[in-house]
């Protein structure tokens, strides 16, 4: 076989998983777990519906940062973290730009994740 040919792929002690099926989660210790669970809750930020409406006016009167058809959208994008930390300092709450923004960008995901549960219970209390 001369060097410019491909050998076939070979795999040693590794076998793919067959679509559908589990695969053999890593064990974690308790150490690990608690460091985890830390460093989830230290990075997870707490939001009151109120600050939420308030983020949601913010952005708003601030439309250069989403609408497209603002005439200093495509210009200003060197402004909008600008922009973000002067929203955070306009909420007077001990938050940066970047968590303003974080939260902007998972309104969808927090509002599906509530619809969800919504439903979820409505479900439960008609028996189906």
């Amino acid at each position: 076989m001369s060097s410019q040919q491909l050998k076939p792929r070979t795999t040693t002690n590794r076998k793919r998983a067959a679509s559908g099926t589990a695969t053999a989660a890593k064990k974690t210790t308790s150490a690990e777990l608690s460091k985890k669970t830390r460093r989830k809750a230290a990075t997870k930020e707490e939001w009151s519906d109120k600050d939420i409406a308030e983020v949601i006016t913010l952005v708003q009167k601030n439309s250069v940062i989403y609408d497209t058809g603002h005439a200093d959208y495509y210009k200003g994008k060197d402004k909008r973290p600008d922009i973000w930390e002067d929203m955070a300092a306009e909420l007077k709450l001990d938050k940066t730009g970047d968590a303003v923004k974080k939260l902007w960008t998972n309104l969808p995901k927090l509002w599906q994740k509530a619809e969800g549960a919504s439903c979820q219970r409505r479900r439960e209390t008609s028996g189906h």
